[in-house]
């Protein structure tokens, strides 16, 4: 088997950067899209990745520690030095997303770093998009950069369609897939494994796979892709980005180890 190289090394920039808050909107039930707009922002490289993320400095209110959180950037307007981040109001207790339900126009902002990793290979064959509610934006993004001849596979996992679209649908342009591209929701990740299946029966060669959110769910999604599938790890942008039971600053703690976890189950 060639094993594509269809990722690239991670991008970084330890900027510190500091906004206002100059615009909301409710996309969704679950996801809420703010605007931020700073001079720091005009020229400002953003790495060009479809994944491309700011890590957020927000004060615990349980703790009063300041705490970082990354977020996907989903618009970037570099003349006008304006930033677009959606939200995932998922109901997890988040610090982030209580914030940025409570924020109010003209409120600041600081952020730290600008980073990414994954860009949908415009040589794949086709591309395979996985993600929960936190992936969305980046699924997004990934879409978004496509080209007209490309075809792509969009499984989400959400309670309901409802949910992450909204009864107007406005997250353009998952709701507006050209016939070549194909996107199902489904509540159980036992339901994206047999649609993962699926998409591998009916299309050739190896794809260019995005697979981020939940850990619990990336963990199986990836077994299947790696042991069932045979896919190499230069052809996939794989991360648990949050663990159900677990905080942020938790997460981060235990992630070393559950990749370490991943890689020997792998590797026997």
């Amino acid at each position: 088997m060639t094993v594509p190289a269809y990722s690239d090394p991670p991008v970084r920039h330890p900027a510190q950067l500091r906004a206002v808050v100059t615009g909301r909107q409710q996309l969704s039930a679950t996801m809420l899209r703010l605007e931020f707009t700073s001079p720091d922002f005009v020229g400002l490289d953003h790495t060009g990745c479809a994944d491309t993320y700011m890590k957020l400095v927000l004060a615990d209110p349980r703790s009063g520690d300041r705490v970082m959180r990354s977020y996907t950037v989903r618009k970037h307007d570099p003349e006008n030095g304006v930033v677009y981040i959606d939200f995932a109001l998922h109901g997890r207790g988040g610090v982030a997303s209580a914030w940025a339900q409570q924020v109010g126009l003209g409120e600041l902002a600081e952020f730290r770093g600008v980073g990414g990793g994954y860009v949908p290979h415009p040589q794949a064959p086709w591309h395979l998009l996985i993600g929960d509610d936190s992936a969305l934006p980046a699924i997004c993004a990934a879409v978004e950069q496509l080209d007209s001849q490309a075809h792509a596979r969009v499984l989400l996992h959400a309670e309901s369609a409802r949910d992450l679209l909204g009864e107007e649908r406005p997250l353009t342009p998952l709701h507006d897939l050209s016939a070549r591209h194909e996107m199902q929701i489904f509540s159980q990740t036992e339901e994206i494994v047999e649609a993962v299946k699926q998409a591998f029966a009916c299309n050739d060669g190896v794809p260019h796979v995005f697979l981020h959110g939940e850990a619990a769910m990336v963990r199986t999604i990836r077994r299947i892709l790696r042991l069932d599938f045979d896919m190499p790890l230069s052809a996939m942008s794989v991360s648990g980005y949050w663990r159900k039971g677990a905080t942020d600053e938790q997460w981060r703690k235990q992630k070393p180890e559950w990749n370490r976890q991943i890689a020997a189950a792998e590797s026997r």
